[in-house]
C-alpha cells in the first residue's frame, strides 16, 4: 500500500502560516482552524525530537487514538 498525500508535501513549513495555508487549501472553515493547529501542535509536542519527514500515519494514529481515549 502507498500513501497518498492530501496536500503538496513542503519539507520546511513555516509554523504556523504554512499549516495554517494548507488546512485553508484542504477546505478546512477558518473557524475550525484554531482546533486542527492544537492538534498539530500536540502532535509534534508528543513526538518532539523526532524528524517530521519520519511521522507518518501509525503515529498519527497512535496520537489521535490516545486523544480520544481523554490521554490528553
Amino acid at each position: 500500500m502507498t500513501a497518498t498525500p492530501v496536500a503538496q508535501y513542503n519539507p520546511n513549513p513555516k509554523w504556523p502560516g504554512g499549516y495554517v495555508q494548507v488546512l485553508r487549501d484542504q477546505g478546512i472553515e477558518e473557524g475550525n482552524i484554531p482546533y486542527f493547529l492544537r492538534w498539530i501542535r500536540g502532535f509534534f509536542a508528543e513526538n518532539r525530537g523526532r524528524q517530521r519527514r519520519d511521522l507518518g500515519r501509525k503515529e498519527i494514529e497512535s496520537y489521535l487514538s490516545c486523544y480520544n481515549r481523554g490521554r490528553w
